[in-house]
């Protein structure tokens, strides 16, 4: 597994090499320019894994996960310039800012490839979800929060997950989270309500920055994954995962 891009020294919380960090000259701010370096040193090593599976014969029986734990802590003290754009709230809140996650996950023993879900799935569900994966009976985890979703994965089935609780915190700020289905239900707030608000770059007509297709096939996991994807692949993964939001501050309504 890999350790995310945080921030590594608290003087110097953003590190990456020059040559990289040049790569991304369109970007204004310092510190998010430095941050996609780092994004994309990491593309570099999960490619570097992902080429040894390959080279070894393991990448046909391999399941590869890439996610996101939580949002990213765009403002206070730890802000790394991350965006949850037009999402509301920041990682360690309650709101879709903080909690929804983005996700890939390869592997020749999935069906039905190159699509986007939206269906729920919870942090916990890995475990029985993997457990199933190596064609284990997860009858033998005993009673556990995580729910199996490997057929649902596999498939393109409907997720068998449709609650879960985000979090109860009765000591601390004193906030409880719960969903069921489309729902979601807070209870008091983080911080004292500093970080409720929407915070983050949209993303865009950023200048000088195109999308090139081909650039992310160069890539080095580009690359480790070539005669698995291909460039109108690449383009329809991308049309179906934009989002275009509006707010509207001031006004009634805000997504």
């Amino acid at each position: 597994s890999h350790l995310a891009p945080h921030a590594g020294t608290t003087r110097d919380p953003f590190q990456a090499p020059d040559e990289e960090i040049a790569k991304f000259s369109h970007i204004e701010d310092p510190e998010r320019r430095v941050y996609a370096a780092m994004v994309s040193k990491l593309d570099q090593s999960v490619g570097e894994v992902v080429t040894a599976l390959r080279a070894r014969g393991m990448l046909d029986n391999s399941v590869i996960v890439f996610m996101s734990d939580n949002g990213a802590p765009t403002h206070g003290i730890h802000s790394n310039r991350g965006s949850n754009y037009p999402l509301r709230g920041i990682k360690e809140t309650p709101w879709e800012g903080g909690v929804r996650a983005v996700a890939a996950i390869w592997s020749p023993l999935i069906q039905q490839r190159h699509r986007v879900s939206s269906q729920l799935m919870y942090m916990t569900d890995w475990l029985p979800t993997l457990y199933s994966a190596a064609g284990q009976n997860v009858s033998n985890l005993g009673e556990i929060d995580g729910v199996d979703m490997w057929d649902a994965l596999v498939t393109g089935g409907q997720s068998p997950r449709t609650q879960f609780v985000y979090n109860i915190d009765d000591v601390g700020d004193v906030y409880a989270a719960i969903r069921r289905d489309d729902w979601k239900y807070l209870k008091g707030n983080v911080h004292k309500g500093i970080a409720d608000d929407w915070y983050g770059e949209t993303g865009r007509d950023v200048p000088g920055m195109q999308y090139d297709v081909q650039a992310v096939l160069r890539s080095r996991a580009g690359v480790s994954f070539t005669g698995y994807t291909t460039r109108r692949q690449v383009l329809q993964k991308r049309l179906k995962k934009t989002t275009n939001a509006t707010l509207i501050v001031g006004g009634q309504w805000r997504l």
